[in-house]
């Protein structure tokens, strides 16, 4: 007799392990599942707020620049916007309406030195068509040329270039744009700048 339950505790032993162990596994799948859907929820509880908060903002920069035209000083803030958008038919419209395509921002930026900056080659072209000054200086001597060659836009400055832009322009500080372009290793902007006649 205590032979057979030395041998059934043997047996019961490694059983109950096992299921001791199932168990362990399926309370495990249990709060992962659990922990999936709470992540779940929250993560649709999240979107709701974010639609919420922003789902009535103005869907484009175009309806948002159109926002703000009742002045002069939004006219502005309008056009730069559409042009830092890449909004090219609200850039037009604006132009259009005769807005002063040369007015600054209260940091002396203009709407051609967003363009440079961003690489907005179509939207430059437009506004110099329709007489940006192409080498406006911002009160610390920053230009458009300056803007193109720090950001790396080296289709730009050419198109500056080719509309006169001065290639040797300094800021208050002394740099220029092969200053910019140099400190950024943009090195075909710095061949660019030197070709037409950039100095160190």
């Amino acid at each position: 007799m205590a032979l057979v339950n030395s041998l059934k505790g043997y047996l019961d032993s490694p059983i109950r392990k096992n299921l001791e162990s199932l168990r362990a596994t399926r309370e495990a799948e249990k709060t992962e599942d659990y922990i999936m859907r709470s992540l779940r929820s929250t993560a649709i509880l999240i979107a709701i707020f974010a639609f919420t908060l922003w789902g009535n903002s103005p869907a484009s920069a175009q309806e948002q620049a159109r926002t703000d035209r009742g002045s002069d000083k939004q006219e502005r803030t309008a056009l730069m916007r559409a042009v830092l958008g890449g909004d090219r038919l609200e850039v037009q419209a604006l132009l259009e309406e005769r807005v002063d395509v040369n007015e600054k921002s209260d940091g002396g930026v203009t709407a051609l030195m967003n363009a440079a900056g961003t690489g907005r080659i179509e939207i430059m072209r437009m506004l110099l068509d329709k007489g940006a000054e192409v080498n406006a200086k911002t009160p610390s001597g920053y230009t458009s040329l300056m803007s193109a060659a720090l950001n790396g836009q080296t289709e730009v400055v050419k198109v500056l270039i080719e509309r006169g832009a001065e290639v040797n322009a300094k800021a208050v500080d002394g740099d220029t744009a092969l200053t910019y372009a140099t400190l950024k290793g943009h090195f075909e902007i710095i061949q660019v700048l030197r070709e037409a006649g950039a100095k160190d």
